[in-house]
């Protein structure tokens, strides 16, 4: 989800970049836009998209989806214990995978309404459209 979700959104800054400054482009620059930050709001639940490498980084924001689900899989796995997971690891475990299964409800939505609203616009324009990993024989 998270390389589908990147290669979207480089594409959709690519796009911003290539309508910036034309003037007749000012709606289409808003819905790329609108759709980029569509994008980091669901790319957000997964991990920090706001990571620098510095040591505050785990001070500054909680770890988000991805870095649970590291977590719990290295705490139940070969590096954790020789025994079956505890019924708080499995409460945590159905805890991320509803959240996950939001995420990608969310992400699966924007792929299936908003990004083909952006592409016909794009292509209005002839402009290049936005490929989509899952999908790349539509384009």
């Amino acid at each position: 989800m998270i390389d589908r979700l990147e290669w979207v959104r480089a594409q959709v800054e690519q796009s911003s970049k290539m309508l910036h400054g034309d003037s007749t482009a000012t709606a289409l620059q808003e819905a790329a836009d609108a759709f980029r930050h569509k994008l980091l709001e669901v790319e957000g639940r997964l991990f920090d998209v706001h990571l620098t490498g510095a040591r505050e980084d785990a001070f500054r924001n909680p770890m988000k989806l991805y870095g649970r689900l590291s977590a719990l899989a290295s705490d139940v796995g070969a590096n954790g214990a020789d025994f079956r997971p505890t019924d708080q690891q499995n409460g945590v475990h159905d805890v991320l995978r509803q959240r996950l299964e939001d995420a990608a409800r969310l992400m699966d939505a924007l792929m299936r309404t908003d990004l083909p609203s952006l592409n016909a616009k794009l292509a209005e324009r002839n402009a290049p459209v936005i490929s989509d990993l899952e999908n790349p024989e539509e384009e």
